[in-house]
């Protein structure tokens, strides 16, 4: 009996033994795969990390470089602007020169004059905007912030619109107890006369109404007209540079796409904001 069971205990142990070698084996082989994946897992990082910093350095270059064209844009940009200033301020010069006069212009050359000078007037407040946005990005533009009066510089842009060019349908609702702004009055004047002269050219009829009101020590300044409006879809875009709601070629009203990013460019300059 004696006999048997140790015969029986070494069968186990010996079937313990195999049963750990195979486990040891399966271990080993199992260390090695992992350590086979490791490799070639470091192999695909230090690829990839290779591949992204190339990458990277081609957006680096690719961002200088862009950088360098943006400059040279602003720069042509402003240079043109500053070259067509002063033409444009010796024709209108000249045509309120020969308007003021006692010429004994006709009534249609006279209403012609009328006309040139007021493009003018709009092409040189354009030119402005092209210099103040090259300014703006620029990071050089000057703000003279002080206290001024929301009313009286609405009324100064208004007088501004002459009454054959829309300039009586304009209407103000201001409160004359409106409180002061910490503003740039020139800056605030630009502002004023971007969503004027924008209204006047989309809303061809209708009276056009600038409201003012104090909302939680804010004053809140609305412009609305009977225009045809804009899409909900496009409330965030007319913000962009250049970007038209209308870009077919038979619209009837022409625009660059500047004065309503230049108003709100300006108005976050001076801490205010703008919305549709």
């Amino acid at each position: 009996a004696m006999i048997a069971v140790t015969a029986h205990d070494l069968t186990f142990i010996r079937e313990r033994e195999v049963a750990l070698r195979k486990a040891l084996d399966e271990v080993a082989e199992a260390r090695s795969e992992l350590e086979e994946l490791n490799i070639a897992l470091e192999e695909k990082v230090e690829a990839r990390t290779s591949e992204l910093e190339a990458a990277v350095a081609e957006l680096g270059t690719l961002l200088e470089e862009v950088t360098v064209l943006d400059r040279m844009k602003t720069e042509f940009v402003a240079l043109v602007s500053h070259e067509l200033r002063a033409p444009l301020t010796n024709i209108r010069s000249g045509v309120e020169l020969i308007l003021n006069s006692d010429a004994g212009l006709t009534t249609s050359v006279r209403e012609s004059l009328t006309l040139v000078e007021v493009e003018t007037r709009r092409l040189a407040q354009f030119v402005g905007t092209i210099l103040d946005l090259s300014a703006l990005e620029a990071g050089r533009f000057p703000l003279q912030p002080h206290p001024v009066h929301v009313e009286n510089i609405a009324r100064k842009v208004c007088s501004k619109f002459l009454e054959d060019h829309g300039g009586n349908r304009l209407r103000l609702d201001l409160p004359h107890d409106l409180p002061e702004v910490m503003a740039d009055e020139q800056v605030l004047e630009s502002v004023f006369f971007h969503l004027l002269d924008n209204a006047l050219k989309y809303a061809p009829e209708g009276e056009i109404w600038v409201k003012g009101w104090v909302e939680s020590a804010n004053v809140y300044i609305a412009v609305s007209d009977a225009g045809p409006g804009i899409p909900t879809e496009e409330h965030e875009r007319v913000f962009e540079l250049f970007h038209r709601v209308d870009t077919s070629d038979s619209r009837e009203v022409y625009g660059y796409g500047l004065g309503l990013p230049m108003v709100q460019r300006l108005l976050e300059a001076m801490g205010g904001g703008i919305r549709i």
